[in-house]
């Protein structure tokens, strides 16, 4: 099963490489395919090894559910370092946001993908390794670091981007590192939130919101 789901892993990230070569995707778009082609992250919610568990959490911003995925890995890998965070899919005004987050083990390298809805984690899953050095994962920063939760990031986004109103639907996620082999092949800046909004429609737009401190500028 673990050479199935390498195999696919390496199609996946053999595409996004062609992918990013040949367009010229937004940054919200670049952000998944850095992931795609450094950590060979593939199709979330698919696969083996699927796990649910019984731990929920108080609220569904995405800083209320990172501690509830986390600790699915609890016996997994102990030492894991929160890598992504992002929406599962686009968010409807009237509907909940499912929140994936993606776990890296510095002691093996390992990465796990953690989906979580509703305030349950509904699955916890394998992805091959990150491919990092030991330098680049003590560079990973803890994610006490991270301040600015989704509602108050989406909240300073649509400040400076009026031309949305709440029933526009978003989509919106940040990583908190960018290993050295992604730096020139996209423009991500880690834990900033880059938030799109109608993100499948054609007057899609995005805003950077700065997980640090809430500042949002327009994405470029």
């Amino acid at each position: 099963m673990h050479t199935v789901r390498n195999a696919r892993t390496e199609i996946v990230a053999t595409k996004a490489r062609v992918l990013m070569n040949r367009t010229s995707p937004s940054r919200f778009t670049r952000m998944a395919l850095v992931l795609l082609v450094v950590m060979a992250f593939a199709a979330v919610l698919t696969g083996c090894n699927n796990k649910s568990a019984d731990t929920k959490s108080e609220g569904n911003t995405a800083m209320d559910n990172v501690k509830v995925a986390q600790s699915s890995l609890s016996t997994t890998a102990p030492d894991s370092k929160l890598l992504l965070v992002q929406t599962a899919n686009v968010v409807a005004a009237t509907s909940t946001p499912v929140w994936q987050y993606l776990f890296g083990s510095p002691k093996d390298g390992s990465i796990y993908a953690v989906t979580v809805q509703n305030g349950k984690v509904m699955n916890t899953q394998p992805y091959g390794t990150a491919g990092m050095k030991d330098a680049e994962w003590d560079k990973v920063p803890d994610a006490s670091e991270w301040k600015i939760d989704s509602d108050e990031a989406l909240a300073n986004a649509m400040k400076i981007n009026k031309d949305n109103t709440e029933t526009t639907p978003w989509a919106m996620g940040f990583v908190t590192y960018v290993p050295k082999s992604a730096a020139t092949s996209a423009t991500i800046k880690p834990l900033m939130w880059s938030v799109a909004f109608d993100p499948q429609g054609s007057g899609s737009n995005t805003v950077d919101v700065d997980a640090k401190t809430g500042k949002a500028t327009k994405g470029k």
